[in-house]
């Protein structure tokens, strides 16, 4: 892994330009996934239109697990998730921004997207996702439609590539650190010989064994005579 992530940081190296005075590179890519929504009390239908530094796309129909029929009336399903994992890109070329998230519910899976019912949104300011690392987010929604105020997490996966160099570079130092202390530990434990070999060269061994030897009895033979006798 780390010779290929070495071979790949060359060839990016060659082909990556950087965007004059900003920090990003202009193959520069967010990555969002969404997984799933906690809280909303309906059965299934509800997709997400995610939009950000003027580019929109938008999910499919989630799928809901582990629902059962709500107790009260004029309220649809009770849902315990509804799922999507799906997965989009979106170029940056900016180095701010906010990612937002709009959930809207179709009461039934043919009706028109277009007659569906705004749930509530989500936004993620990019300057969170800077150090180009994996973030799983909860993100809170406030659904205010559905009989009051109900608390619903919308949990997603977001990632900034800023540069492909930059990451390429921070796994190779990790990586690189990784295998290190693992030679380190390796060369630790080839000087030092293990604890239970040590016993047998400790002092205290050789003290009990001397001991041992010293403590032993001589029997002296005994003559047939004291034997015959000893049996009458």
């Amino acid at each position: 892994k780390l010779r290929t992530a070495q071979r790949m940081l060359q060839e990016q190296r060659l082909r990556e330009r950087k965007i004059p005075g900003l920090p990003l590179a202009t193959d520069s890519i967010l990555h969002v996934k969404l997984v799933e929504v906690c809280g909303l009390p309906v059965e299934a239908n509800v997709f997400a239109v995610i939009s950000f530094q003027d580019q929109e796309a938008e999910s499919g129909l989630s799928q809901t697990t582990d629902w059962e029929q709500g107790g009260q009336d004029n309220l649809p399903p009770s849902a315990d998730s509804s799922s999507w994992h799906q997965s989009f890109t979106f170029a940056v070329s900016r180095a701010t921004g906010t990612i937002k998230i709009d959930l809207k519910w179709a009461p039934e899976a043919t009706s028109s997207r277009e007659d569906a019912l705004f749930v509530g949104q989500a936004e993620v300011d990019l300057r969170l996702l800077f150090d180009q690392k994996l973030h799983s987010l909860r993100l809170p929604l406030a659904c205010h439609r559905f009989h009051g105020c109900i608390e619903a997490v919308l949990v997603a996966e977001l990632q900034w590539t800023r540069s492909h160099v930059e990451r390429l570079e921070a796994l190779v130092r990790d990586w690189e650190a990784e295998i290190q202390q693992l030679q380190t530990r390796a060369l630790h434990i080839k000087q030092q010989p293990p604890t239970w070999l040590s016993f047998f060269e400790a002092p205290l061994w050789s003290t009990c064994c001397s001991s041992v030897t010293e403590s032993q009895e001589v029997v002296e033979p005994v003559h047939p005579s004291r034997v015959s006798k000893m049996l009458l």
